[in-house]
């Protein structure tokens, strides 16, 4: 079912979405105590601001922010939070209002990313409810962890320009397609496990504009120029501040070694230890208890809802299907990026950290979507009924969670 509304009830939905947001993630915030990460993040935004913004060695505006001993900042974060002190107060804590506002911007832009995906007001408008529900980015978006929100409203306007791009009818495919080049890239500033995302999502845009149709060479030219010019300041710091790497990338991306020795670097990353364990902690990604059905958790809630993980299977089965014999869908982007994000994870050979796999969230509120389109395009009772099911047993599921997490915290 296609539904369009006019641009004014498009922005009403916005505003109603932002203040549901708003008041639910930042409902009981202040309730408990920052953990070590919220305080570090905390006081060097004060720090920052009491400084003229030095950081602890004395740099003035440094990319890199050093918060003292092995403590490093990622720049997104620790700007955002000193721009975020200068208004705050002991009532509102600045850095958690932060991700509130992240995970409110998150609902937004996928909002306006499935209504322009599947056509529909109404699909967008569920896409939008399914990411507010979704236990993972509800947790995330009320703490300012090291690695969570903070790379998932550039992820999502990357996701919109290569959806947008990949539309042979669509105006202002170039400049689309470079906003989310520049977005991708921009993803490295923003905390400890991103920097790594960037090749990973851009191999999957490569892997989907193989297959987008009749393009030529010189469209990709401007978001290549932005890609690149986006990435400069990164290359340009850690060429005039060379100190800062071991301490940085050369514990969240690359070992420093392995930059100076790039072979012995892919020996150790090929090894027959290194590929079983980053293996065996990628596939743990995806064990359904830690996906859908956490026994230990309130709601047995997982990092997905149960309604929304039977809406992704059905997706991704949906998206499979069609793709068979026929070039590359945005549906394939959603697949693989679903199939690609617990990567960054599995690199750091932990099991379950959730953080750093929360790109996965977007991906599959998407093929949910996508699985509830191709249910209710099929007429029949029983396909009403499960709609009908699903859609009240989500909130249910997720206030039941969202109860215990407002007890215990």
């Amino acid at each position: 079912m296609d539904i369009k509304l006019r641009p004014s009830a498009n922005w009403l939905i916005v505003a109603a979405l932002v203040l549901v947001t708003a008041v639910l993630y930042g409902a009981a915030l202040n309730q408990r105590p920052f953990d070590q990460q919220e305080t570090l993040l905390a006081s060097q935004a004060e720090s920052l601001v009491a400084s003229g913004g030095r950081d602890a060695d004395g740099r003035r505006l440094p990319l890199f922010v050093h918060a003292g001993g092995d403590a490093w900042l990622a720049p997104g974060q620790a700007y955002a939070a000193a721009a975020a002190a200068r208004i705050g107060s002991p009532s509102l804590p600045p850095v958690r209002w932060l991700t509130v506002i992240a995970g409110a911007l998150d609902v937004v832009l996928i909002f306006v990313l499935a209504t322009r995906m599947f056509s529909s007001t109404m699909l967008g408008a569920l896409a939008a409810l399914l990411l507010l529900l979704t236990p993972a980015h509800a947790q995330f978006s009320r703490s300012a962890a090291a690695d969570g929100v903070w790379p998932l409203p550039l992820l999502m306007v990357w996701i919109l320009g290569l959806v947008i791009f990949c539309d042979q009818s669509a105006r202002y495919r170039r400049q689309a397609l470079t906003a989310g080049a520049v977005a991708l890239a921009a993803i490295a500033y923003l905390e400890p496990s991103s920097p790594l995302m960037v090749p990973v999502f851009a191999a999957v845009s490569l892997f989907i504009l193989a297959g987008a149709g009749e393009w030529q060479r010189r469209d990709l030219i401007p978001a290549g120029i932005g890609f690149v010019i986006t990435l400069t300041p990164l290359v340009l710091w850690f060429a005039t501040h060379q100190s800062t790497y071991p301490e940085t990338f050369g514990r969240w991306v690359i070992h420093l070694a392995h930059v100076r020795n790039p072979l012995e670097g892919l020996r150790a990353a090929t090894s027959t230890l290194t590929v079983a364990s980053v293996s065996a902690t990628y596939w743990e990604y995806f064990n359904p208890g830690y996906l859908f059905i956490n026994g230990n958790a309130a709601g047995f809630a997982g990092l997905f809802l149960i309604p929304a993980a039977i809406l992704l299977v059905v997706g991704a089965w949906t998206v499979t299907r069609q793709g068979a014999g026929q070039p590359r869908s945005t549906g394939f982007l959603l697949l693989a990026g679903f199939l690609c994000a617990p990567f960054v994870a599995a690199t750091f050979k932990e099991a379950h950290v959730t953080g750093r796999a929360l790109v996965i969230v977007p991906f599959g509120v998407l093929l949910a979507t996508r699985g509830f389109e191709a249910i209710q395009s099929r007429p029949g009772v029983a396909q009403r009924v499960l709609i009908a099911v699903l859609l009240v047993a989500a909130p249910f599921q997720f206030f039941v969670w969202y109860r215990d997490l407002l007890r215990l915290h």
